[in-house]
């Protein structure tokens, strides 16, 4: 793993970037992220694009008088967020475009910084992130590796009676899903392979040429097939650790609805990249988890047990999508009523 060995100015030699925001049910949430890109990011000729996937006329009307110069545009009948990602990559026209949650604020020249360390970093940069941490100061993992990708591996760690196993047999994949290892990999500047979507600066012609993002996605995966498909494609994924944003917080961890979604996104990303067997590998291993737990309950402590109760509630074992996701992908933008769309 390469690692930064020096000081990233904070002069970038690009001045231009499309910001692409995509708006639902997130106004206030909007108008502060393009206040706090524009505030922060003072060297910088920005295009501001949002992406509405709500069709709020109200919001559009708000947004527009305080800042006439942003490109509105309305996504059709809210075809999630990877759709309306590439709406907003269709006609932005600057060479670096930085993908950006309402819920995101930049600390400090984040976006310069992220400019500079593609620009000095040894060979052609494709994808850039940045250190995330939560509204409270506290750390939120922001670099994602390979070994904590969704897979047959990361359903073996999650479960209580395959992680003493992993433990002994594979220690360092096992670390690499753990948070202090993540906390180390991410003081650093350093090559990955995904980078967290809610500030991702990506070259407009690397992502046109690898399709954009993958619509199939409705919400949560998209970030890390897009960058899997930049890494097979010959890209290079930057995280940048000098520059940080303060993130709303990973509300995919306090809300049901959130997880549910989460879960079928991550299936979709494990067929799509292992394909059937390693997806029926996948799904042999989170059942025989589960049923493996439910037979040792009296024997789990407590942690355990409440580990099963959330894996339980958020993968929902009797979900026939489960079964039925080499199906029920391959949607066009703008169906909302898809299968992979749970709520």
């Amino acid at each position: 793993m390469r690692t930064a060995t020096h000081q990233v100015p904070l002069l970038p030699t690009v001045k231009s970037v499309s910001v692409i925001l995509v708006h639902y049910r997130q106004t206030e949430e909007l108008l502060g992220a393009l206040a706090n890109v524009r505030k922060k990011s003072p060297n910088l000729d920005l295009e501001l694009v949002v992406i509405d996937n709500e069709g709020n006329q109200r919001a559009r009307q708000r947004v527009l008088e305080s800042y006439p110069e942003v490109q509105w545009r309305n996504a059709p009948d809210n075809p999630g967020f990877a759709a309306a990602v590439n709406f907003g990559i269709a006609i932005a026209k600057h060479e670096w475009v930085l993908l950006l949650n309402p819920d995101a604020r930049l600390q400090g020249p984040a976006v310069e910084t992220c400019l500079s360390a593609a620009e000095n970093w040894p060979g052609s940069v494709d994808v850039v992130g940045c250190r995330h941490v939560n509204r409270d100061g506290s750390f939120q993992r922001s670099a994602f590796p390979k070994a904590s990708w969704p897979g047959p591996l990361a359903a073996l760690a999650n479960q209580p009676l395959a992680r003493p196993f992993l433990r002994r047999l594979a220690p360092v994949a096992l670390a690499a899903k753990l948070p202090e290892t993540a906390k180390t990999q991410q003081s650093l500047t350093h090559v990955t392979e995904a980078v967290q979507g809610s500030f991702l600066l990506t070259r407009r012609q690397t992502a046109r040429q690898i399709g954009g993002f993958d619509d199939d996605y409705f919400l949560y995966c998209e970030e890390i097939d897009f960058c899997h498909r930049i890494g097979k494609s010959g890209g290079t994924v930057l995280f940048c650790a000098e520059a940080c944003v303060t993130h709303g917080g990973d509300t995919r961890r306090h809300s049901l609805n959130r997880q549910q979604q989460g879960a079928i996104s991550e299936d979709l990303f494990v067929w799509k990249r292992l394909g059937a067997g390693g997806y029926a590998l996948y799904l042999l291993l989170r059942y025989g988890n589960l049923l493996g737990a439910s037979l040792c309950w009296p024997w789990l402590d407590a942690d355990n047990r409440a580990r099963v109760r959330r894996h339980r509630k958020s993968w929902r074992p009797g979900d026939w999508r489960h079964l039925a996701i080499p199906f029920l992908f391959g949607r066009s933008p703008g169906s909302s009523g898809s299968s992979l769309r749970l709520h």
